[in-house]
């Protein structure tokens, strides 16, 4: 395990729990939740173990969503550096089993591809992310729409130039989401 860890708090399995997931980087392909909610030695519990399918290598750290249709948190992740296939996905998994909800194909680039770590967004402050943003080695910015239901994607920025930083957003004066973003890559083939 050398992913930098998520830290969350989050109704799950009947009560609210606080929930620690890391990742193997590149030493695998999966992520682990451990309850941390009890400060009491030997108190740490195991929520569950998994492998995510189309995560090549877990790179991406967990972005962490309350989504309001379904009434849950859920994980959203990204596939880690593809050199084989090329494709860059984004997969929702549920944070009370570790069970992939849904898998979805970003990019297909002609050399080694990834996406990076999701940020979410609750633009109107009720206790639910209304945004999910990701970013991908093939250059592009997505938008997951959350009052959709399943979730809606939409490209809303394009480059020639590798994107391998996770969006940073806020809300400015008038309500709107700004995304700020690096371009370059320090992953190559």
């Amino acid at each position: 395990v050398n992913l930098t860890p998520k830290v969350t708090d989050a109704f799950v399995n009947g009560s609210w729990k606080t929930i620690l997931i890391c990742g193997q980087k590149e030493g695998g392909d999966g992520y682990t939740a451990l309850d941390v909610s009890s400060p009491e030695p030997g108190s740490v519990s195991v929520l569950w173990d998994t492998t995510v399918p189309i995560v090549k290598e877990s790179w991406s750290v967990p972005c962490i969503v309350r989504d309001r249709h379904l009434d849950k948190f859920i994980m959203v992740v990204g596939s880690g550096p593809d050199s084989t296939t090329h494709r860059a996905y984004a997969a929702a998994v549920d944070l009370a089993n570790g069970s992939t909800l849904w898998t979805d194909l970003l990019s297909t680039s002609s050399g080694i591809n990834m996406a990076n770590s999701a940020q979410a967004i609750d633009t109107d402050f009720d206790g639910y992310d209304d945004f999910v943003y990701v970013t991908d080695l093939s250059g592009h910015l997505w938008r997951y729409n959350l009052s959709t239901n399943p979730w809606s994607k939409q490209l809303l920025f394009q480059t020639s130039q590798p994107i391998q930083t996770s969006p940073a957003l806020s809300i400015d004066q008038a309500g709107r989401v700004v995304k700020t973003m690096a371009l370059g890559a320090y992953i190559k083939e």
